[in-house]
C-alpha cells in the first residue's frame, strides 16, 4: 500500500471503530454490542487489502465482528471503579485498575485482530478444513480452561478472589480470553502466520494503549486538574459532556487506529493471501453446501432465540437461572458455530452474520432487556421483530448486502432503535415529556456527536466503497 491509502485506512477505520464502539455502550452493551465495531474494522479491512480479500470482504467482516465479541464478556465496570472512585477508601486502587483495563483492552483488540486475520489466512488455504474446525470446537473447552486458571475461584460472598482480580461485585472472564489468544498466538508462531502474530500483537499493544488512554480522559472529566480546571470546562459540570463516552470513543480509536495501522504494514503477507486466492480460488471445503449455509446462520439465531424466551418465562413464573451457565450456552451461538463456516470460506454464512446479525441482536436484546416486561411491550417487539424479518427477506431478494449496506446498517437503524427506546419508555413508562426526554444531560449531545458520525462515514464509504 501507498502512504496515502495506508492514511486513509488507518483514519477510517480509527473513526469508524470509534463510533462503534460508542454506539456498542449505548444501545447494546456486552458481547452483542461489541460485534458492531468488529465488524466495521473486519469489513475495512478487508476493503483496502484489495485483490480476493476484497472481493470477499464479507468473509473478514464476519471474523470481526464474531471476533470482537470474546471481549465483550469482560466486566470493567468495577475495574473503572478502582481507577475513578477516589473516596471509596477501601476499593480506591488505582494501579489494580489501570492494569485491569489494559489487559482487557489489549485481550479484547488481540482477540479480534486474531481472527481476522485468521479469515484472510485461511482464504488462501494455508490451513487445513479439519484444523479450523478442531480449533472452533475447542474454542469454549479452551476458555473454560483459562477461567479456571485466571478467575477461579471466585465467591463475592464469602470474600474468595483469583489470586489477580481486576473486579470485586463481578465475576471475570478475561483469563478465558488470554487462553484463546494465547492459543491464536501460538498457532500463528507455530505455522509461521505473520499475520495473524502480527495483528494479534498489534491488537494487545494498541488496545492495552487505548484503555490507557481512555480512562486517563475519564479521569480528567470527572475530576479537576491541578490548576482546578476540568478538560472540558463546565460542561462536565453542566453535564453535557459524558466522560463514560468520551472513554468509549477514545478507546474504539485507538484500538481501530492499531489494529489497521498493523495490517497496512502487512503488505507482503495480504500480497500472498490475494494470490494464492488469485491462484486457487478461496479456500472453502464446503462449496457444495453453500446453499444451505444461510439456514446454518438462521438455525444459529433461532437457539439463540428460544434461549432468551426460556429465560423470560422463567423470570415471568418468579424462578431463576444461573446466568454464568446460560450466557456459556448461548456464545457458542453466536461466535464458535458461524465462525466454523466463515472460516471454511463461506459467503452464504458470512453474508447472514453481517446486516441480519446487526439488526437481530438489537432485536433480541432490545426485546429481553431494555424494554419493560408485560403488556407495555408488544408494540416494540412488534417493531423489532418486524425490522428483523423485514432485514431477512431483503438479504435474500438481494442475495446478500453490499459493502455501503453494512456500513448504514451499523448507523442509522442503531441510531433510531435507541431513539425509539428513549422515546417510548420515557413517555409510556415513565410518563415524562419530550423536554423532560431531551433538554437535560448529555444524551442530546453524545446522540448529536454519533449522528455526524454516522453522516461521515457513510460519505466517505460512498466514495470508497
Amino acid at each position: 500500500m501507498g502512504l496515502s491509502t495506508i492514511l486513509i485506512c488507518v483514519a477510517f477505520a480509527s473513526f469508524a471503530v470509534s463510533y462503534g464502539w460508542g454506539m456498542r455502550g449505548t444501545v447494546i452493551g456486552g458481547e452483542k454490542g461489541a460485534m458492531l465495531p468488529g465488524l466495521y474494522l473486519g469489513l475495512i479491512l478487508a476493503w483496502f487489502a484489495g485483490g480476493g480479500i476484497r472481493e470477499n470482504f464479507m468473509i473478514p467482516a464476519a471474523a470481526g465482528l464474531m471476533g470482537m465479541t470474546f471481549g465483550g464478556t469482560e466486566p470493567y465496570g468495577d475495574t473503572i471503579h478502582f481507577v475513578l472512585c477516589r473516596e471509596d477508601k477501601e476499593h480506591y486502587n488505582p494501579v489494580r485498575g489501570y492494569t485491569g483495563l489494559a489487559v482487557k483492552g489489549g485481550l479484547w483488540f488481540g482477540v479480534a485482530g486474531g481472527f481476522i486475520a485468521l479469515s484472510m489466512s485461511a482464504m488462501s488455504g494455508k490451513y487445513s478444513a479439519a484444523g479450523l474446525v478442531v480449533f472452533c470446537l475447542l474454542i469454549p473447552v479452551i476458555g473454560i480452561a483459562g477461567y479456571r486458571i485466571f478467575n477461579w475461584p471466585y465467591n463475592k460472598e464469602s470474600g474468595k478472589f483469583p489470586a489477580i482480580y481486576f473486579c470485586y461485585e463481578s465475576r471475570e472472564e478475561w483469563g478465558s480470553n488470554l487462553a484463546i489468544m494465547l492459543t491464536m498466538l501460538g498457532i500463528g508462531i507455530f505455522r509461521n502466520d505473520n499475520l495473524l502474530t502480527s495483528l494479534i500483537s498489534g491488537g494487545f499493544a494498541f488496545g492495552f494503549i487505548g484503555w490507557l488512554v481512555a480512562i486517563k480522559f475519564y479521569d480528567l472529566c470527572i475530576h479537576p486538574m491541578k490548576n482546578g480546571r476540568f478538560i472540558f470546562g463546565d460542561k462536565i459540570d453542566r453535564k453535557r459532556i459524558d466522560g463514560w463516552k468520551v472513554m468509549e470513543f477514545t478507546l474504539g480509536a485507538i484500538g481501530g487506529m492499531g489494529v489497521s495501522l498493523v495490517f497496512c504494514l502487512s503488505g507482503k503477507e495480504i500480497n500472498a493471501i490475494n494470490e494464492a486466492i488469485a491462484l486457487n480460488g478461496v479456500f472453502n471445503p464446503i462449496a457444495k453446501a453453500e446453499p444451505f449455509m444461510p439456514f446454518v446462520i438462521l438455525a444459529s439465531a433461532a437457539a439463540v432465540i428460544v434461549i432468551n424466551v426460556y429465560e423470560y418465562l422463567v423470570e415471568k413464573k418468579g424462578g431463576s437461572y444461573n446466568s454464568f451457565v446460560m450466557d456459556l450456552i448461548e456464545r457458542p451461538f453466536f461466535n464458535v458455530v458461524p465462525m466454523i463456516f466463515v472460516l471454511l470460506g463461506s459467503n452464504g454464512a458470512a453474508r447472514l452474520m453481517t446486516v441480519f446479525m446487526l439488526i437481530f441482536v438489537v432485536s433480541v436484546k432490545s426485546i429481553a432487556d431494555r424494554f419493560p416486561k408485560g403488556k407495555s411491550i408488544v408494540f416494540p417487539a412488534a417493531v423489532f421483530v418486524s425490522a428483523t424479518v423485514l432485514t431477512l427477506v431483503l438479504d435474500f431478494v438481494k442475495g446478500g448486502y453490499s459493502a455501503f449496506d453494512i456500513i448504514f446498517a451499523g448507523g442509522l437503524p442503531y441510531i433510531a432503535a435507541e431513539l425509539f427506546f428513549r422515546y417510548y419508555r420515557g413517555r409510556k413508562v415513565e410518563k415524562k415529556s419530550m423536554k423532560e426526554l431531551y433538554a437535560n444531560g448529555s444524551f442530546p449531545v453524545v446522540m448529536g456527536y454519533m449522528i455526524i458520525q454516522v453522516a461521515i462515514i457513510c460519505v466517505i464509504s460512498a466514495f470508497i466503497f
